[in-house]
């Protein structure tokens, strides 16, 4: 706290707040005086005592034959530390309070008098309980005024704009003409004869609806008309996107825009402006798009703005080495060709903003068969750097391996079939064959092939003297009668077997 004068005799103290409800020392002392005798002093205890904190309610008024609810008013009393709770409700009127005038619970209700309304307004106020110590009641009061009755004049026709979350609630002071308190007034509303309530939505735009207006105290009513429409402007939100230099910044959608009573408002691109004098430096560009949303009734949205990063690449990727199965070669060779579709291309530098180009040189070596290999060199140039790279921090580099491989062997189909016995037997020795074996039929994929026919006796006699694909004859000195498993073994260029 502070004092008045701090040296003075007879002076006053004023506590702060951070000493209410508690007990404090103050203590005078004297110049020291002359000679070997010490400065004297005195203290005393000081217990400052809290007061309770009242609130009698808000000014309010009401109609000259209504009565007042005090339980609507919010009036309280805060202990606030003096242990008073309690109190009264009195008024300068000559009205009642029932069923008492105790606070709380008691009073529920204040009648005012004939002479109150005459008055045309009183005073209620609000009293705690005596607290205990020096400290007196507080008391807080309100003003009570009583309403007359009033001419009421409709305004015959206004505008009523929905409002943003799609719905409109009619208020009595849109309607009647001067200045009125809504409370006194209820508002209805008709569509033709069918009362629709008091509120309007969407659905209602373009409607001419009848508006009641009726004095709630005194019952009289004024009639007029509303047209319903729609001022609110959409919303659009823009939302800021960073996209790879890949990526065509045309494609990124248009923000999206919120409406109170149109799904979709129509987004239109009102101005652009491209970033790009720093692209080398900062590795990216920066395009500001201007949007603004208009919805179908014409409001238009605020302007918004749209930022959008185009990052350059830290590194190329380098395509990956790669390998075709001859038969996918056969029937689409331009699997092996330097496009996306086909063996790949360096990644992450196609773009108006990625500042690469690049080419390439091939160099392809025969293998087995008619399968081969490309050694596909990549050149690529950094535009900003003025430097041809050769490799990443991945470690790819800018060779890339292309094979066309045949890996599937030959296949060989031949039904089981009759060899006669064509070397007569003689006794004790059975009949035998040395006669002729089919030739299979053999398909390939990719590949030229030679077969080879095995029976239990040894390799076939071929007839074109080198392989069985002219078929051949069962080797001396044959085999007997009775079931027997021949191989053919096919094997193609590549030595798949």
């Amino acid at each position: 706290g502070a004092f008045g004068n701090a040296n003075a005799l007879s002076t006053t103290y004023t506590p702060a707040a951070s000493e209410y409800g508690t007990t404090i020392t103050l203590t005078f002392t004297t110049n020291d005086p002359a000679g070997p005798c010490a400065a004297a002093s005195d203290a005393l205890q000081l217990t400052i005592n809290t007061l309770p904190i009242v609130f009698a309610g808000p000014d309010t008024q009401i109609c000259e034959n209504g009565t007042l609810d005090l339980t609507s008013l919010g009036a309280s009393i805060d202990a606030n530390g003096s242990g008073v709770s309690t109190g009264t409700w009195s008024t300068n009127g000559t009205g009642t309070f029932q069923p008492t005038n105790a606070f709380p619970p008691g009073a529920v209700t204040y009648v005012p008098s004939a002479a109150d309304i005459v008055d045309g307004s009183i005073t209620i106020t609000l009293t705690t309980a005596d607290p205990a110590g020096p400290c007196s009641s507080v008391s807080d009061a309100l003003a009570l005024t009583f309403r007359g009755e009033e001419a009421l004049v409709c305004n015959d026709t206004v505008q009523v704009s929905i409002d943003g979350d799609g719905i409109s609630e009619v208020y009595p002071d849109m309607i009647l003409e001067g200045t009125f308190t809504d409370q006194f007034f209820q508002v209805e509303l008709y569509n033709g004869i069918n009362f629709v309530g008091n509120t309007v939505d969407c659905g209602d735009i373009g409607k001419v609806l009848t508006v009641k207006v009726i004095d709630i105290c005194y019952g009289s009513y004024c009639w007029g008309h509303i047209t319903i429409e729609d001022k609110w402007a959409p919303t659009v939100l823009c939302n800021d996107v960073v996209i790879p230099c890949t990526v065509d910044y045309n494609n990124v959608p248009f923000p999206i825009a919120t409406d109170n009573c149109d799904a979709f408002p129509e987004v239109e691109l009102t101005g652009q402006t491209i970033l790009a004098d720093d692209l080398c430096v900062d590795n990216e560009v920066v395009v500001l798009r201007t949007f603004i949303a208009t919805d179908n009734y014409g409001n238009q949205s605020a302007e918004c703005t749209q930022t959008i990063t185009i990052d350059r690449p830290d590194f190329v990727d380098f395509p990956n080495d790669i390998q075709w199965e001859c038969s996918v070669y056969n029937q689409n060779p331009a699997v092996v060709d330097a496009t996306f579709s086909g063996s790949g291309i360096p990644g992450n530098i196609d773009g108006e903003y990625c500042m690469y180009n690049y080419t390439h040189s091939d160099q392809i070596l025969g293998a087995c068969g008619t399968t081969f290999k490309i050694v596909r060199t990549w050149t690529v140039l950094d535009w900003c750097t003025g430097q041809v790279v050769t490799s990443n921090p991945q470690g790819e580099d800018n060779i890339q391996i292309i094979k066309v491989v045949d890996t599937t062997p030959p296949v060989v189909i031949l039904p089981p079939y009759n060899v006669p016995a064509n070397i007569q037997g003689v006794h004790p020795q059975p009949c035998t064959s040395i006669g002729f074996l089919q030739a299979a039929d053999i398909t390939d994929a990719c590949n030229t092939w030679t077969v080879r026919i095995f029976t239990p006796v040894g390799e076939a006699n071929y007839v074109n003297g080198v392989d069985g694909a002219q078929g051949g004859f069962i080797p001396s000195p044959g085999l007997g009668l009775g079931t027997h498993i021949i191989h053919y073994q096919a094997e193609d260029a590549c030595n798949n077997i």
